[in-house]
């Protein structure tokens, strides 16, 4: 027993300074980003037959020099987030499991040349998501994000408004709607070359 009490007070002193050092140690300050939860009206999401409103939020994502350099613009990535969730809990408005704004911050801090700005809007529906295609039950989700929504962004931030200086992912559903989108326009663009 003594011996075992010894191994520990022997780690203990030895490592100390690790965990002391990690408590009082000066954290580098990072930058911080700003939220904005706003409304957008989709014409697309308009007489849906589940009843939904067609005034959608949607979180935008600035980043720290967003509101510091007023000449520049930024590239921007729409988010599209999964079945059962909502824009307001990856931007931290609800409790869950991950906040997007301090990764994005933290990320940002490190690459300051790659800042962007990141849209996210709200899919979630009476039957708890859109799959962000165009329905007659949830609406015209599809066309609502491709065509209103990239409008509205352009037209109120200071956006890099050009196809090549826009991305788009997403999470469980969201990743469905990304890559759905994606195979339509590849199919629009081989059908037009063909």
């Amino acid at each position: 027993m003594k011996k075992a009490l010894y191994q520990f007070w022997i780690v203990m002193l030895l490592t100390s300074p690790v965990f002391l050092t990690d408590i009082f140690a000066q954290r580098k300050q990072v930058a911080t980003g700003t939220v904005q939860r706003i409304k957008v009206h989709g014409k697309f999401l308009e007489q849906n037959l589940s009843g939904d409103s067609a005034e959608r939020y949607v979180s935008v994502y600035l980043p720290a020099s967003y509101k510091n350099n007023p000449a520049k613009r930024y590239p921007v990535v729409y988010f599209l987030h999964g079945y059962t969730d909502n824009d307001a809990k990856f931007y931290g408005f609800e409790k869950h499991w991950m906040t997007l704004p301090p990764i994005l911050d933290s990320v940002f801090a490190k690459d300051a040349m790659h800042e962007m700005i990141v849209v996210t809007p709200n899919a979630y529906t009476t039957f708890q998501g859109s799959m962000y295609s165009n329905s007659a039950t949830t609406g015209n989700w599809e066309d609502f994000i491709a065509e209103e929504l990239v409008a509205y962004i352009d037209s109120h931030f200071r956006t890099l408004a050009k196809t090549e200086s826009r991305g788009l992912c997403g999470h469980s559903m969201g990743g469905y709607g990304a890559l759905r989108r994606m195979y339509f326009q590849l199919y629009i663009y081989l059908a037009r070359v063909v």
